[in-house]
């Protein structure tokens, strides 16, 4: 899973609430790419984190401008993804 820069686009017009972080161990073996239907009651192994908007905008700093905060928030997120994701 790759972190895109869109998603702090959407962090930097929101200055309230809350936002949830699922990180997934892998669906290949629900639904592999090329497969017609997917398998069902499988299970799916994942982390939830609910993480305050405004705390997170905080602790990533002000200074610079947007590209720096797009930066921030895709090396933040990358970080937390390789922490949480179940293996």
């Amino acid at each position: 899973m790759t972190i895109r820069g869109g998603v702090a686009d959407v962090l930097a017009t929101m200055n309230a609430g809350n936002m949830l972080m699922v990180y997934g161990g892998g669906l290949h073996h629900v639904h592999t790419p090329g497969d017609r239907f997917p398998r069902l009651f499988q299970p799916i192994n994942a982390t939830l984190e609910e993480i305050n908007i405004v705390d997170y905008k905080l602790s990533l700093g002000t200074v610079g401008g947007e590209r720096d905060f797009r930066h921030r928030v895709k090396e933040d997120l990358q970080n937390r993804r390789d922490r949480h994701c179940p293996k």
